[in-house]
């Protein structure tokens, strides 16, 4: 026998800004020292993104590190400076995309390299 349908009670509205609240501003962080080798490796991935890989697999554990930390230390900037300067993507949903990789993410090829890494050394 057909069922009755479900009604689903929801919370009330509410307003993403109060004007008791000030914003906090926030001020565009300095732009990080990115290494020539993460730059390389970012100008290999965009043509080939295996040998991005390779290349990285085949680093020691220090230089890896310190590339993965230099990429989000990279990504952190860019994610802060999108909230300081908000007119350099001009549609929210856009930027909040992009801040949201920024400060989450890491290139897959780097992603892929850990894994291999782990997986065989």
């Amino acid at each position: 026998a057909p069922q009755p349908p479900c009604y689903i009670k929801t919370l009330p509205p509410f307003e993403l800004s109060n004007s008791d609240v000030v914003a906090e501003y926030i001020e565009a962080p300095d732009k990080p020292r990115i290494s020539r080798e993460l730059r390389v490796l970012h100008t290999l991935a965009k043509t080939n993104g295996e040998k991005a890989v390779d290349r990285m697999r085949g680093m020691d554990n220090g230089t890896f590190h310190g590339l993965v930390a230099n990429e989000e230390t990279a990504n952190h900037w860019r994610a802060m400076t999108l909230l300081a300067e908000p007119h350099r993507i001009p549609n929210t949903r856009d930027r909040a995309i992009q801040i949201s990789k920024h400060l989450w993410g890491l290139p897959w090829w780097m992603r892929e390299a850990y894994y291999r890494r782990q997986r065989f050394g």
